[in-house]
């Protein structure tokens, strides 16, 4: 069954949408409903002036914005109960500063957190309480020169057709904004505007059998970039096989998984993921382990199998290993083969959770890897198990179960980092680590 909520009020469940189970006779419901709230405040320029029409977003349990009036005020309402982030907004412009015959500069405002800071980790959270405003949250702007990142797309063939320049966030942290800059005719281009932050950036050519270039990496701060290069290159197609660690992982490749993979993922398959640009490939692997990936873009790649219950260790292309796991082919393979050496040496993380009255039942504890989580359930005894972990370095908290509502703004969790112990695990470690409840703020 659906539910309605009145103007100015929330549910109390506030993560998906809630749900009951109603038997025969049932003719009541009672849902509690919480008033929103809201933040107010003004946007001001380096002078201390309002500033007209800027962008504020606010990012916590709610995502909401709102524009300044004509005296840099603004007001964001309808925000649950809980902690937030204010920000104005400003969107990257790809415009060249102003040349100005007085002798000023132009002023280039970047994205700016309250109370006055560059960085989501620095910004000051504003708790919002049921039915309350919180008022007087005044961000000043914080200027940044007008720098450039400049360079030149090689090897573009004779006849291509919408070379562009893509430029995009850092992934990581979140933002999916995209610029693209023109492209002069032979290969150059100029961005201006961007804040310091990290960047991706490659280039395309429209049209059927468009050509790619591998994406690169910049971390932008207040002095020109020049000279980038973006060099297009033709798909390729990568062979290789997998090689078994030992005889226990080809014991473990033969291994039907218990759940649906679903219809995308294959098994007895590798897999190619180029993070920074979202894309990947894959390829059967067949009875005599070999393996051929068609059609690869250039990029830097992570390498995955769906082969039983292993996982890749180790990847070589030619005899050249990978010193950190990822297939570098932003410049194409050289029709060298790769070769993927799988493991089934799993690790293992267990203990028990306790607080100051001893063991915890059904406490939640979650196991982080970059942007990944894990989550799994303490028993009666506060004894809890994480099984079949890879090779690698792990945060763990363990909470009661709001902590499971914190996947809606990751950094919540900043909160709860003096709670986090980190493991790190080697191949087939069995590790014991105890851990102390840590208290989550009903919010």
């Amino acid at each position: 069954m659906g539910f309605t909520s009145e103007v100015g009020f929330t549910s109390e469940k506030h993560i998906g949408t809630p749900t009951v189970d109603l038997n025969a006779g049932d003719n009541s419901l009672n849902l509690k409903l919480i008033p929103v709230g809201s933040i107010a405040g003004r946007v001001l320029d380096a002078d201390g002036e309002p500033v007209q029409l800027a962008n504020v977003t606010v990012e916590g349990p709610d995502e909401e914005g709102a524009t300044t009036d004509n005296k840099g005020q603004y007001r964001v309402g309808g925000l649950r109960p809980g902690k937030y982030r204010v920000k104005v907004l400003f969107e990257p412009r790809n415009s060249p500063p102003e040349i100005r015959t007085d002798g000023s500069r132009q002023v280039h405002y970047r994205s700016t957190y309250y109370p006055g800071v560059p960085a989501s980790k620095a910004a000051t959270r504003v708790t919002v309480q049921a039915g309350s405003e919180v008022s007087g949250i005044d961000i000043p702007l914080l200027s940044t020169p007008i720098v450039k990142v400049s360079g030149k797309v090689l090897d573009i063939p004779a006849g291509a057709k919408e070379v562009s320049v893509h430029v995009g966030y850092d992934p990581t942290s979140g933002s999916s904004t995209f610029i693209s800059p023109s492209v002069a005719k032979d290969g150059s281009f100029g961005v201006w505007g961007l804040d310091p932050d990290k960047y991706t950036l490659w280039a395309e050519t429209g049209g059927k059998g468009g050509l790619q270039s591998g994406a690169i990496e910049l971390e932008l701060g207040t002095t020109n970039i020049d000279h980038v290069e973006l060099r297009l290159v033709p798909p390729f197609d990568i062979s290789g096989h997998v090689e078994f660690e030992d005889d226990q992982a080809r014991g473990a490749s033969k291994i039907v998984p218990e759940s649906s993979l679903g219809p995308m993922i294959k098994e007895h398959s590798a897999h190619l993921w180029d993070e920074l640009r979202s894309q990947s490939t894959q390829a059967e692997i067949g009875d005599d382990d070999s393996f051929k990936f068609e059609k690869v873009q250039p990029g830097r790649y992570h390498a995955e199998v769906t082969l039983g219950h292993t996982y890749v260790k180790s990847l070589s292309l030619g005899s050249v290993e990978s010193g950190d796991g990822t297939l570098d082919v932003r410049n194409g393979s050289g029709g060298v083969p790769l070769t993927l050496l799988v493991s089934a040496d799993w690790g293992e993380i267990g203990g028990t959770v306790s607080d100051s009255d001893g063991p915890v039942a059904g406490a939640i504890v979650m196991r982080f890897q970059d942007r990944i989580s894990v989550v799994v359930t303490a028993d009666a005894n506060g004894r809890y198990t994480m099984r079949d972990i890879r090779p690698g370095t792990y945060k763990l908290l363990a909470a009661d179960e709001r902590v499971k509502d914190l996947w809606r703004d990751d950094s919540e969790l900043e909160d709860y980092e003096n709670g986090m112990v980190t493991v790190k695990l080697h191949a087939g470690d069995k590790i014991t680590q105890d851990l102390k409840l840590t208290p989550v703020s009903k919010l």
